[in-house]
């Protein structure tokens, strides 16, 4: 990476005894062409370095799409401003593919099958000056024919515009690109138009010089020049139309939009935020609703309660006015026989014959006139 952007980027070396892919990111500030470029590198750390392969393509893809997901959240705010955002969507994939010079790996089928659709992909062959050049051009056959048999589709960089059609021709022609690493200043590399040589970096053998920016030697400076020069608006294009998309569209459907939907993501939120207002509005209705029902129901057995205490007061008191009636009819049927009883006392007492005085009392009468004789 240091050779192909031309400076020290000073990554610290992994351990390879991380049980995952480590990932790790550095921001740089780089000028090409008077254009100042700010470059963020992710080293996909002890990538392949585990007994168990399964999960390496799981952690990339994983960074990619958080990448994806925390523009999404911005470009969702009420209040955003994607001029000041700092965009980390990650716009081209260098895949490294060691030189065997036999065919791609299977944990290489695997990852970029995992990572194609989700970013732009540009394999590379690394140490490509350990394989001769018949060797060489053999093996970017096989690795071609390997993507091409399992579906697997990489970047090809436009045709279609004037400006850059020839170049970009001879750049796809060139995938996979083969690259050498090497910042040793050699001298021997003369320099285009005449004018004598100038310094070029490499690597030196014992027998011979490696320049990587000789195309002659490697694809290392067509490769600089595909991603720094003809084809930077494209990467960000093609990771923005095509890739975005697809994965804003696919999460936008887990929340339950449709694609026919056609609103601005301005829209959508709004959307979203009146969905869920009024969901909330419904919720709250049906729990008023459901507390008047409960209401009601209370008010109706407190009526029932009521109503039935009325009936079995207005019962008893029933009882008792029949009770009392009865007593009453029963104390006057009393009443009238003691009148009745006192009644005929009395006219037994009036149909008794008169007593007269000298019935009363004719004994005495008589001895007392003898008395008065004598």
């Amino acid at each position: 990476m240091e050779t192909l952007f031309n400076r020290k980027f000073n990554f610290t070396p992994s351990s390879n005894d991380h049980p995952l892919v480590k990932l790790r990111s550095n921001t740089f500030d780089l000028q090409e062409d008077h254009v100042k470029l700010k470059l963020t590198i992710t080293e996909t750390s002890e990538f392949g370095d585990q007994l168990n392969k399964e999960d390496s393509a799981a952690v990339i893809l994983d960074y990619i799409n958080k990448q994806y997901d925390a523009y999404l959240r911005e470009e969702m705010k009420a209040k955003r401003d994607l001029q000041a955002y700092h965009d980390t969507r990650v716009h081209v994939c260098l895949y490294f593919v060691s030189p065997t010079g036999h065919s791609l790996k299977p944990i290489d089928l695997v990852t970029l099958k995992a990572l194609d659709g989700h970013v732009n992909i540009v394999p590379l062959i690394a140490k490509s000056d350990t394989i001769t050049k018949g060797d060489l051009q053999k093996f970017k056959a096989r690795i071609l024919s390997d993507l091409n048999d399992h579906g697997i589709r990489v970047c090809q960089f436009p045709t279609d515009e004037e400006e850059v059609s020839e170049v970009n021709a001879k750049l796809n022609a060139l995938i996979p690109f083969a690259v050498v690493g090497g910042d040793e200043p050699l001298y021997s590399l003369a320099a285009k138009g005449g004018g004598g040589a100038r310094t070029a970096r490499g690597r030196q053998y014992p027998w011979g010089a490696v320049c990587v920016d000789d195309e002659t030697h490697c694809d290392t400076a067509p490769l600089r020049a595909a991603l720094l020069l003809h084809n930077t608006e494209h990467l960000r294009q093609l990771t923005r139309e095509l890739h975005y998309e697809n994965y804003r569209r696919r999460r936008l459907l887990e929340l339950g939009f449709s694609e026919e939907d056609g609103l601005s993501l301005g829209e959508l939120h709004e959307r979203q935020r009146e969905s869920l207002a009024a969901a909330m509005r419904s919720a709250k209705d049906a729990q008023h609703q459901l507390t008047l029902q409960r209401a009601g129901e209370i008010d109706a057995k407190v009526e029932r309660d009521i109503a039935a205490l009325v009936a079995r007061k207005n019962a008893q008191e029933k009882r008792d006015a029949e009770r009392a009636a009865r007593l009453s009819a029963a104390s006057r049927a009393l009443d009238e026989e003691i009148a009745e009883f006192r009644r005929r006392q009395k006219e037994q007492q009036q149909q008794k014959p008169p007593v007269s005085r000298s019935q009363r009392g004719g004994g005495s009468s008589s001895g007392g006139l003898f008395s008065s004789l004598k």
